[in-house]
């Protein structure tokens, strides 16, 4: 058994030690909409078996048959390559044989065994993996004020984990309650860990058994670190908000914006006003400093900005010209009088398409720059260290914006054409919030009423920060957005990250952001105003 991967109690597999989740999965032949994780952003598309290995589908009878043998109650047998979220799919040590069960049983390790026994030496597959999806996926329930979770995490076990992982290179710590029981109370509290180093045998074989006896039997889950910040400019995301300068309304809530000498990209989160000494107000959007940060420049004042995102307007262009084109070909292979009034209808379309690929390509031509940036550094505030990340951009002011937060959830019909106008100065737990990004567009989730902490790289020190966390969260792309309270449209803080592996995100409260605005610039906020409402 030594060379079976049992570490979790939801998946094993050979050989050991298995990737550490999550992971991303491509099929090898069928449908990636039933892999096993079930998930668009995880899934990673379709690879189609060549002749030569259609020996798979020859042998699935037999698997499934080894199955039933065992009592395993599987829900798919699936060929797939299993690899990290920032690699590609095609590595042959990647080809996995992904077995969808229902509860991890002693049958599974009998059944694994017969399975490579008959088929391990065929090339089919280089690893096995069983895995009960509902258990990987088992939903996160927020901690509330009065869960006793809160006051032992904050009276007892915090300091505990924080002395015994010191020395690891982990990222981010939450804690949530974890499970699929319908009485919440019933699901176990779960101390939740990204790891840079999440491979290392010392968390598996000493870190987690001691958080666990230090906290009592609250299980660990921990999961591989990526990239903290949600902006891009390694992966792709679409965006659902295209169109010039975030469409026929101007900049707005939730553009996509970008410096224009890199390929990233992130969200115009929103607008504020600002009262600088011996100037008029001046309105400037509100984003993530890493989101237009330009690395090939030494101030970050000279960076220029466009909105929407280089980026963007390329895949714009692209979508523009390959429709383009398959129009003329429609036209070019139709000759017959029959068709005249149509091709004529193709030929004025292609026009229409020309002007606006124009249209969209001068209209990116007019840029904003970066007026004033945090950084990426702390703010001390009651008794915590926050994460500070924000940057303020200057676009002309002949260029149309709007306000109003449009398109709001149908869900909360009192957004409809309001304007982000306040911003709440409390931030309570279980408290419902929606966030309109880039990428996801209207996403919602409910915050934690235990705060994240992180374990971020300032210059040569480590230090821990925090940040408030909701879940499910968002996308990637989506950094700067603003959240907003559910219930009134206030905004309560801008996202600025998230966790895969975790499932949800987080962001800076709104206060101190105004705040650290105020004394970097010496300016006074008027727009958004403080709430007065409770």
């Amino acid at each position: 058994m030594q060379d079976i991967d049992t570490r979790l109690p939801y998946r094993i597999g050979w050989p050991s030690p298995l990737p550490i989740l999550p992971l991303k999965t491509t099929l090898i032949e069928g449908d990636y909409r039933n892999s096993p994780e079930d998930d668009p952003e995880l899934g990673g598309g379709v690879v189609y078996l060549e002749d030569e290995d259609l020996t798979y589908i020859k042998c699935l009878a037999s698997m499934w048959r080894i199955l039933d043998r065992h009592a395993v109650q599987a829900k798919s047998l699936e060929l797939a390559f299993r690899h990290s979220l920032d690699s590609e799919p095609g590595e042959d040590s990647d080809r996995t044989l992904v077995i969808n069960c229902k509860g991890r049983t002693g049958s599974w390790l009998h059944c694994l065994t017969d399975i490579r026994s008959c088929w391990g030496g065929k090339g089919i597959f280089k690893r096995i993996e069983f895995l009960d999806v509902d258990q990987l996926k088992a939903p996160l329930h927020c901690i509330t004020e009065d869960d006793p979770v809160l006051q032992l995490w904050e009276r007892d076990y915090q300091s505990k984990v924080f002395a015994i992982v010191k020395e690891r290179n982990w990222q981010s710590i939450d804690v949530f309650r974890c499970g699929t029981a319908s009485n919440i109370a019933e699901c176990p509290a779960t101390v939740l860990i990204d790891a840079y180093d999440a491979s290392d045998a010392t968390w598996w074989n000493d870190i987690i058994p001691n958080i666990q006896s230090q906290c009592h039997g609250w299980q660990v889950r921990l999961t591989q670190a990526y990239d903290l910040f949600r902006s891009s400019d390694n992966a792709k995301e679409p965006s659902v908000l295209r169109g010039p300068l975030g469409g026929p309304y101007g900049l707005e809530n939730g553009s996509s914006i970008g410096p224009i000498n890199t390929a990233a990209f992130g969200t115009l989160g929103g607008f504020i006003r600002l009262k600088l000494p011996g100037c008029d107000v001046i309105q400037f959007a509100l984003t993530n400093h890493h989101v237009v940060r330009d690395p090939t420049l030494s101030e970050e004042r000279k960076v220029l900005v466009s909105s929407p995102s280089i980026v963007d307007v390329d895949e714009s262009l692209s979508a523009i010209a390959e429709r383009i084109q398959g129009e003329l070909e429609d036209v070019q292979n139709s000759n017959h009088p029959s068709r005249e009034a149509e091709i004529r209808e193709v030929k004025r379309y292609i026009e229409e398409s020309k002007l606006l690929a124009h249209h969209i390509k001068s209209q990116a031509q007019q840029h904003g720059h970066v007026f004033s940036s945090s950084g990426v550094r702390t703010r001390d505030e009651a008794g915590c260290s926050w994460i500070m990340d924000w940057a303020l951009v200057q676009f002309p002011s002949t260029l149309e914006t709007s306000e109003k937060l449009r398109d709001a959830p149908m869900t909360k019909p009192a957004w409809k054409g309001r304007e982000a106008s306040t911003w709440s100065p409390s931030i309570r737990a279980g408290m419902r919030v929606h966030l309109k990004g880039r990428s996801s567009g209207w996403a919602r989730g409910r915050v934690n009423g235990i705060k994240t902490t992180i374990k971020h790289r300032f210059e040569q020190d480590d230090k821990l920060v925090s940040a408030w966390a909701f879940e499910p969260g968002a996308k990637r792309g989506d950094s700067g957005s603003f959240v907003f309270v559910s219930v009134n449209g206030q905004v309560a803080g801008v996202y600025f990250g998230g966790s895969k592996g975790k499932r949800m995100g987080f962001f800076i409260p709104m206060d101190l952001i105004i705040q650290d605005i105020e004394e970097v610039t010496k300016g006074k906020v008027v727009w958004p105003q403080k709430s007065t409402m409770e």
